[in-house]
């Protein structure tokens, strides 16, 4: 699709043949949320699917709209709750019945151009590079205690650039600062190569841990990027306070279980990643191996002695 035919499209009735399932976890307060799911439902040219997962809900009103507007609701139970969002992203992609997939957390916000990337990548991925298996765009960072918005190297204002403006990494972590390369909500993923996981990890640094398991499972470390900003990573929300600063002290249960997955993490890759052709990859993997270091200090320190630690 060059850029008159784009144009055109944009113009017409017509919607993107291969279907998209977005799945949003949330346990973010309702107006939040809100915003997000009707910027989607806004979505005219995609065939869109989307799943919403909400953890701690204290009651119906997310369901009910949800219900109203033929979006598929779940409710996180209490014994599967983890304060983090890969439980109904596992599930949510055992769901999906869509040719693509991709990520929203519920702090976040939408732009109005998130569907012409969407539509960029799937597009790219079906009739352009059929042999990569994610396509990212750019993202913004708004810091929600001073306001401030870090467009990073890219302006929103892509909007207006060629349809095939865009570039072939060599990896999903080669462009780190316009592509946020840790995160999973400003790409979208072939269906086909996530419903290979038979899991995927809870802990600290889940996104990069997901797209580490893409990459591998993929075997090709070869990713497309869509020059445009499509979406706003709102930091500092308490859901990113309680998962990334996690202090034993306040809940000594889940840093323990997220320190057991941690170590799990660096027991299932730690050959493949020695074996990996990226430097990126390995200096990555080699900070996680830190940082699970000083998380199994953290539990010395207390008494508690996990058991086959890498």
């Amino acid at each position: 699709m060059n850029n008159a035919q784009y144009n055109k499209f944009l113009e017409s009735d017509s919607v993107i043949k291969s279907g998209l399932t977005v799945i949003v976890t949330t346990i973010t307060p309702q107006a939040t949320i809100n915003n997000i799911l009707k910027r989607l439902l806004d979505c005219k040219k995609l065939n869109i699917e989307i799943l919403v997962y909400e953890d701690k809900s204290k009651d119906n009103t997310l369901s009910d709209f949800c219900s109203k507007n033929n979006i598929h609701y779940y409710r996180i139970k209490e014994n599967e709750s983890t304060n983090n969002p890969c439980f109904g992203r596992f599930d949510g992609i055992k769901k999906a019945t869509q040719n693509f997939i991709t990520f929203i957390d519920g702090d976040d916000e939408l732009l109005s151009s998130t569907e012409i990337c969407y539509i960029k990548c799937i597009d790219l991925l079906e009739n352009y590079i059929p042999n990569v298996n994610v396509c990212a765009f750019g993202t913004a960072h708004k810091n929600e205690i001073t306001g401030k918005v870090s467009l990073k190297k890219l302006k929103e204002e892509y909007i207006s650039s060629d349809v095939l403006n865009y570039t072939i990494g060599t990896n999903i972590f080669s462009k780190i600062s316009q592509f946020a390369h840790a995160y999973v909500w400003n790409k979208i993923y072939r269906s086909s190569i996530l419903k290979t996981f038979d899991k995927i990890y809870s802990c600290w640094s889940e996104d990069t841990m997901f797209n580490m398991q893409v990459l591998f499972a993929s075997n090709s470390f070869r990713t497309g990027f869509v020059n445009l900003i499509g979406y706003c990573h709102n930091y500092g929300a308490d859901t990113h306070l309680a998962v990334q600063q996690y202090l034993f002290k306040k809940n000594p249960e889940r840093y323990i279980a997220y320190t057991q997955e941690f170590e799990r993490f660096i027991t299932d890759y730690d050959e493949r990643i020695s074996n990996c052709h990226s430097n990126t990859i390995k200096h990555i993997f080699a900070g996680f191996k830190r940082r699970l270091k000083k998380s199994q200090e953290i539990l010395t320190q207390n008494g508690v002695i996990l058991k086959n630690n890498p």
